[in-house]
C-alpha cells in the first residue's frame, strides 16, 4: 500500500495536555523574570499560614529551547550575594547538586534544575512558543496568541504576566514606552578550559576596541574561566562578531589563559538595559485589571534598572509579580468577541530564507552573492544549526565542494584562535558560528534572530506572496519574490498547503533525535555527546518540549557534576519529521544505483545510517538493505535533482532542507550536514535569480542555476559519486546462479521484477541448504509464494546465521518480516510460534504482528488475541549511542507492540476500540498519530 501524502496539519497538531485548559495565570516569557514568578505564584512565601494563596494551573510560554535563558543560553553565571526566596531555593539546590561555587552558577546543571522544578512544582512551559499578541474584552486580557512551528495558538488565562524582554505584551496596550538611545549594551560570555594556571579573583585586561569591562573570573570548575565583557551596540550579530579579535587580546594580556581552548560563547548576549516605561512604575497594568509585568522595562528609574539586571535582580522583579500576582482574584472571561490590540509590522526583500540553519545559513549567503535582497528569519540566536548550536560540530559523510569549502576554510582559518593548544573534535563549533555570521554581513545578509515563520498569510492562486513570523517585536508581515523554506520541517510547505508524508510509513514514527551537549576528554580537547534521546515530533511544540525535557533528563542522568557538561546544545538534534512530495521523490534505489538526472544541482554521498533500532517497522525495502544484508556503511550516492526541492501545489517557494523530497528509505542518507549545505547552496542561488527575473522557482531554466553552480565548484565532476553496484552486475543471474550466495546483486534483483524470478526458483531448489536463505528473500520482494517453505524453516528453527556485516540481523527475524511480504497463509503457524516464544524480543513480536497482518487471514485473529493477555511482553526498547562511554536510553515501548497488534486486527477485520483508545490520549504526539491512523483504516 503506498502512503497516503497529507495536508492536514491539524491532524497532527492535538497537543496533549495544556491546549484548550484555561490557565489560571499564563507567563509571557521563561527567563529569570518569568521563572521568579512562577516560582513565586506556586509558593508565596508572604501569606501566613492558612492564607489562600498559589494557583494550580500556571503556563509559561518562553520561545527558546531553555527557560532561564540568561543562564542556559546567555551563559551569564554570577547570581550575587543576595538572597531572596528563589535565589536562596535556587542556591540550595544548586549547591547539592555541586552546581555552585561562590555564587557563580554552572548553566548545566541550572538548567537540570529548572527542569527538575518546574516538574515538581507542577508548572506547565511549551518552549518554542514565541508570544505574540493578546487579545482583549473590556478592561481584561482573554489570551495569548503564540507562535508555533503548527502555526498560531491561542492560550486563555484568567491572569497574564508580561515577563518578555521587550515589554511584548504590554506595548501593544498602548502604554508609552521610552526607547534607549543609544540603544543598551549587552555582556557577552566567553568560557576557557584547560588553563594553565587557576585563576582564583577577577582578572581586570583592560578594554579593547569596542570592548568594555572586560573582566575574568573563576567559574565553579577546576582549570575553567570564564571571560565577560560589554559590547556598546548589544545585538546578537555584533557580540558574536567582536569576540573572535577579543579572544585574541585576552590570550595575549592573560598569560594563563595563551594556550587554553575557548570551548563555548554565550549563545546570545545578555542585555545590560531596556525600554522603560516610565508612566508605570508598577507591576499592575493601568488599564487592562489581569495584565502584571514582570521585566526589567517595569522598572522606572535608569538606575534602578541598570542595577536590576543582574541574575538576582531579574528573578526578584519575577518573584515580586509573583508575589503580588498570587493574591488577585479574577473571574474566567470567555474569550467570544474578544479583539486584536495591534496590527502587525511589514517587511520586504527579494528573498527571504526561513531558517538559518545548516541548509539556510548558506542559502542565505548564496542568494544576497547574486545581488539578491535577502532577508534571513531565524528561531534560534546562531546561524549554522546542528554544525553550531547542536553540539554535533563534524561531518559525517557527504560530498564536498562548492560554497561550503569556502565555509570550512575561513572555519580552519579561524579556529586556531578558539583552539589555543588543543582541538576540537570535527571542526570548532565556535569558530563555525563566527564564520557564517561574518561571511554574512559581508554578502549583505539582514538576520532576524528569535523568529519563527508561523504562517502564510497571502497566496496568489498557488504562489506565495506574504508569510508571517513571530519576531521579538511581535508578529511581523514579510514580503518576497521569492522564498526558501530552511524550517527542516517544511513548515512554509505545509502551511502553503504542499502534500506531506511523515516518518515511516508504517506508524508515521520519525527518525530519532539526539540531546548533545559539549565535553572534554581525558586530554582536555572537546568532543562531541551524541545519543538517542527517543523520538520527537519537531512541527509540535508540545513534543518538542517533553523531548526537549526528557533529553534534559537524560544528559543530567549521564553528567553529574564529576562528569560535567560544558554547555547543553540549545539546538535539539532533530534527524527527520516531515517529507514534502515535490516533482521528483528521491529514492533508495537512486542512491544506490548512482543515478543521474539532467536537472542536476549537486551530488550527495552517505550510507544507510539508519538509527532505528526498530528495522522491523522499516519498509521491505530497509529490511532487505540492513537486515538481510548488514548493509549499514555501504557507500552510495548519486546526482540531486532540483526537482526535489520543488514543492507540489505551491509556487514562489524551494524546499532546502531536512525535509526535501525524498522517501522515508533514501532520507536516511540524504540529511548529512554536506548534503543540506548544498542544496541550500543551489536553492539560494535558485531563489536569487527567480527574484531578478521575476519567474517562480518553478519556471527557472535549471541549466541557469547549473551555471552558477559549477562557477562555485559545486558541480565539480570529481565529487560524483559511483555505483555501488557495478551495472554489468545488476541482473547477472549466472552469477547468482555460480556462487548461491549472490549479496553483491541480491538487491538489484529483488527489485527488477520478473524477470529475475526463473532464476531465483532454479537457485531456490538447486542450491545447498545454507546458501537457500537470500534467493528466498529475494523471491519474497518479488512476492512469490516459493519463497515461504524456506523463510518458515528459519523461523521455525530460530536459524542464527546472519550475514557478517554491519547492520544484520539473525536471519529468523529477517525471515518474518519477508513472510508478511509475501503472504501466504502457510506462514502462520510459525508466526504464531513467535508470538509465544518468551524470549522472542520486540522487535520479533512486532514483525510477527505485522507479518499477521499482512497476510490477511482470519485465522491470526484468535492467535493475536491470545498474546495480548500475555503478562510478560518484552518492552524495553534500548536506543543507540553514536560516543563512547554513554549508557543507551531505555525507553517502553509497549504502545509500540499493542498498536502494532491492534493495526494488524483492524487489517483482519477485527478492530481494537479499547486499544486506540487508550492511546489516542497518549501525551507523545507520535503515539497518538500511529493510533489515529489505525482508527482510520
Amino acid at each position: 500500500m503506498s502512503k497516503k501524502l497529507t495536508n492536514d496539519v491539524r491532524r497532527m497538531t492535538r497537543p496533549a495536555n495544556v491546549a484548550g485548559k484555561l490557565f489560571d495565570v499564563i507567563i509571557a516569557g521563561g527567563g529569570l523574570c518569568g521563572i521568579g514568578a512562577a516560582l513565586a505564584l506556586k509558593n508565596n512565601p508572604t501569606l501566613k499560614k492558612g492564607e489562600r494563596g498559589g494557583f494550580n494551573k500556571i503556563l509559561i510560554l518562553e520561545r527558546r529551547l531553555s527557560p532561564g535563558w540568561e543562564v542556559c543560553s546567555a551563559l551569564s553565571t554570577d547570581l550575587g550575594a543576595d538572597n531572596t526566596f528563589v535565589t536562596s531555593v535556587l542556591k540550595e539546590r544548586l549547591t547539592s547538586m555541586g552546581g555552585l561555587k561562590n555564587n557563580r552558577v554552572d548553566p548545566p546543571m541550572f538548567e537540570f534544575l529548572l527542569n527538575a522544578l518546574l516538574e515538581e512544582k507542577n508548572i506547565d512551559i511549551l518552549l518554542c512558543a514565541h508570544p505574540m499578541q493578546v487579545t482583549v474584552k473590556g478592561d481584561l486580557v482573554t489570551a495569548i496568541i503564540a507562535g508555533t512551528k503548527s502555526g498560531e495558538m491561542s492560550f486563555g488565562a484568567k491572569i497574564f504576566i508580561d515577563a518578555t524582554e521587550e515589554a511584548l505584551l504590554w506595548k501593544q496596550t498602548g502604554v508609552p514606552f521610552t526607547d534607549n538611545d543609544p540603544p543598551p549594551a549587552a555582556r557577552q560570555a566567553v568560557f576557557f578550559n584547560n588553563i594553565e594556571q587557576e585563576i582564583t579573583s577577577p582578572v581586570l585586561p583592560g578594554d579593547f576596541a569596542e570592548a568594555k569591562n572586560i573582566v575574568i573570573r573563576p567559574s565553579v570548575w577546576q582549570k575553567e574561566a570564564c571571560a565577560e565583557f560589554d559590547i556598546p551596540s548589544g545585538s546578537i550579530s555584533s557580540c558574536r562578531l567582536a569576540t573572535f579579535s577579543i579572544i585574541s587580546f585576552i590570550r595575549e594580556k592573560v598569560p594563563q589563559l595563551k594556550d587554553a581552548i575557548v570551548t563555548h560563547t554565550g549563545f546570545e548576549p545578555l542585555p545590560m538595559d531596556a525600554v522603560s516605561c516610565p508612566n508605570t512604575g508598577a507591576e499592575s497594568h493601568p488599564y487592562f485589571r489581569n495584565l502584571f509585568a514582570a521585566g526589567l522595562w517595569a522598572v522606572p528609574d535608569t538606575r534602578k534598572r541598570q542595577r536590576s539586571a543582574t541574575l538576582a535582580g531579574r528573578i526578584q522583579i519575577g518573584e515580586k509579580a509573583g508575589m503580588l500576582t498570587s493574591n488577585v482574584r479574577i473571574k474566567p472571561v470567555k474569550p467570544s468577541g474578544a479583539e486584536l490590540l495591534s496590527k502587525p509590522a511589514t517587511a520586504e526583500a527579494d528573498v527571504v530564507v526561513a531558517g538559518g540553519g545548516t541548509a539556510g545559513a548558506i542559502a542565505a549567503i548564496a542568494a544576497a552573492r547574486q545581488n539578491a535582497n535577502v532577508i534571513l528569519i531565524e528561531t534560534s540566536t546562531v546561524l549554522g544549526g546542528i554544525g553550531t548550536g547542536g553540539g554535533i560540530h563534524g561531518y559525517c559523510v557527504g560530498a564536498p565542494g562548492g560554497l561550503q569549502d569556502e565555509v570550512d576554510a575561513a572555519v580552519e582559518k579561524v579556529s586556531p584562535v578558539f583552539s589555543g593548544k588543543h582541538s576540537a573534535q570535527g571542526f570548532h563549533p565556535e569558530a563555525k558560528k563566527f564564520a557564517l555570521e561574518q561571511m554574512a554581513r559581508d554578502a549583505g545578509v539582514q538576520i532576524i534572530y528569535s523568529s519563527l515563520v508561523v504562517g502564510v498569510c497571502e497566496k496568489k492562486g498557488r504562489r506565495i506572496k506574504r508569510v508571517i513570523a513571530a519576531t521579538p517585536s511581535g508578529r511581523t508581515v514579510f514580503s518576497a519574490k521569492a522564498f526558501v523554506d530552511c524550517t527542516g520541517d517544511a513548515d512554509i510547505a505545509v502551511m502553503a498547503g504542499a502534500p506531506f508524508t511523515i516518518g515511516r510509513e508504517s506508524d508515521e514514527v520519525p527518525h530519532c533525535y539526539s540531546q548533545s551537549g559539549g565535553h572534554l576528554d581525558k586530554n582536555g580537547n572537546m568532543e562531541m555527546i551524541n545519543f538517542d534521546a527517543g523520538w520527537a515530533d519537531p512541527f509540535d511544540a508540545f513534543d518538542l518540549t517533553a523531548s526537549r525535557r526528557k533529553g534534559l533528563k537524560c544528559l543530567e542522568q549521564r553528567f553529574p557534576a564529576q562528569n560535567r557538561l560544558l554547555y547543553i546544545a540549545p539546538i535539539l538534534g532533530v534527524r527527520q519529521s516531515r517529507q514534502i512530495a515535490g516533482d521528483y521523490r528521491l529514492t533508495l534505489a537512486d542512491e544506490i544505483l548512482a543515478r543521474r538526472f539532467e536537472d542536476c544541482v549537486g551530488f550527495m554521498k552517505t550510507f544507510y545510517e539508519n538509527h532505528a533500532n526498530d528495522i522491523e517497522n522499516q519498509s521491505d525495502e530497509g529490511v532487505l538493505w540492513m537486515w538481510v544484508l548488514g548493509n549499514f556503511f555501504k557507500p552510495i550516492g548519486c546526482e540531486i535533482p532540483y526537482r526535489c526541492m520543488l514543492p507540489k501545489n505551491v509556487e514562489g517557494l524551494l524546499v532546502a532542507c531536512r525535509a526535501v523530497s525524498v522517501t522515508m528509505d533514501a532520507h536516511y542518507g540524504f540529511r548529512m550536514m554536506r548534503d543540506l549545505q548544498r542544496i541550500g547552496e543551489a536553492a539560494g542561488i535558485a531563489a536569487a535569480i527567480s527574484a531578478r527575473l521575476g519567474k517562480t522557482p518553478r519556471q527557472l531554466d535549471v541549466k541557469l542555476v547549473q551555471e552558477q553552480l559549477k562557477k562555485t565548484g559545486a558541480l565539480d565532476e570529481k565529487f560524483r559519486p559511483v555505483p555501488l553496484i557495478p551495472e554489468n552486475f545488476r541482473n547477472d543471474t549466472s552469477r547468482l546462479a555460480e556462487t548461491g550466495e549472490p549479496k553483491d546483486i541480491i538487491y538489484p534483483l529483488a527489485i527488477s521484477g520478473k524477470s529475475a524470478v526463473p532464476a531465483l526458483l532454479k537457485i531456490l531448489e538447486t542450491a545447498k541448504p545454507e546458501n537457500k536463505f537470500l534467493p528466498a528473500v529475494a523471491l519474497a520482494m518479488l512476492k512469490r509464494k516459493e519463497a515461504v517453505r524456506e523463510l518458515v524453516k528459519n523461523v521455525v528453527e530460530r536459524n542464527p546465521a546472519r550475514v557478517q556485516e554491519n547492520g544484520a540481523a539473525p536471519r529468523w527475524k529477517s525471515a518474518i518480516v519477508m513472510l508478511g511480504r509475501a503472504g501466504s497463509p502457510e506462514a502462520l503457524p510459525a508466526l504464531l510460534g513467535v508470538l509465544e516464544d518468551k524470549n522472542a524480543d520486540a522487535d520479533a513480536l512486532i514483525a510477527a504482528l505485522r507479518a499477521m497482518g499482512r497476510i490477511k487471514n482470519r485465522k491470526a485473529v484468535p492467535m493475536i488475541l491470545k498474546f495480548l493477555k500475555r503478562k510478560d511482553i518484552p518492552q524495553i526498547r534500548k536506543f543507540q549511542v553514536s560516543c563512547a562511554g554513554v549508557a543507551p536510553v531505555e525507553e517502553d515501548v509497549l504502545w509500540q507492540i499493542e498498536l502494532a497488534a491492534a493495526e494488524a486486527l483492524a487489517a483482519l477485520g477485527k478492530p481494537q476500540p479499547s486499544i486506540i483508545r487508550k492511546y489516542l490520549d497518549h501525551p507523545r504526539s507520535y503515539v497518538r498519530r500511529y493510533a489515529a491512523k489505525i482508527k482510520g483504516t
